[in-house]
């Protein structure tokens, strides 16, 4: 994958791969939390990159596909509907990939993802700072 900048000082994003959950995979602190619905049931949110998802559930199967809604902010409007296909399950860990997501929702799981990311470099910095003073 690569980074094409566009008009506009946009970016998106290519896959050169099969595989999409070859993508930058988030997983969030342990005091943060993020849930997907999936068949109108909360699932914890183990890791997520534009590809695919990997979340906490009793059991799944692989090939089985299921609708899913994923709240990508606090605002009330910004998810992201869809389905996915589990492609494994370990112990408690359900590993899923996205199937036909527009490029617009790959972006946005994108920007969601580097958001948290600065996010979390932020707070690594200011606990740095607060501790060598």
């Amino acid at each position: 994958m690569f980074w094409k900048k566009e008009a506009g000082n946009k970016y998106k994003l290519r896959f050169e791969s099969s595989d999409k959950r070859d993508s930058y995979r988030f997983k969030p602190s342990g005091k943060e939390k993020f849930f997907i619905i999936v068949n109108s049931r909360a699932f914890e949110i183990f890791n997520i990159s534009a590809g695919g998802i990997a979340f906490i559930a009793e059991y799944c199967k692989r090939g089985d596909v299921y609708n899913f809604e994923l709240w990508l902010s606090e605002r009330k409007n910004d998810f992201i509907k869809g389905k996915i296909e589990v492609s494994g399950f370990g112990g408690s860990l359900c590993r899923a990939k996205f199937i036909d997501l527009d490029e617009n929702d790959i972006e946005r799981i994108h920007k969601f993802i580097f958001e948290r990311q600065i996010r979390m470099i932020r707070e690594k910095k200011h606990k740095k700072k607060v501790f060598s003073d």
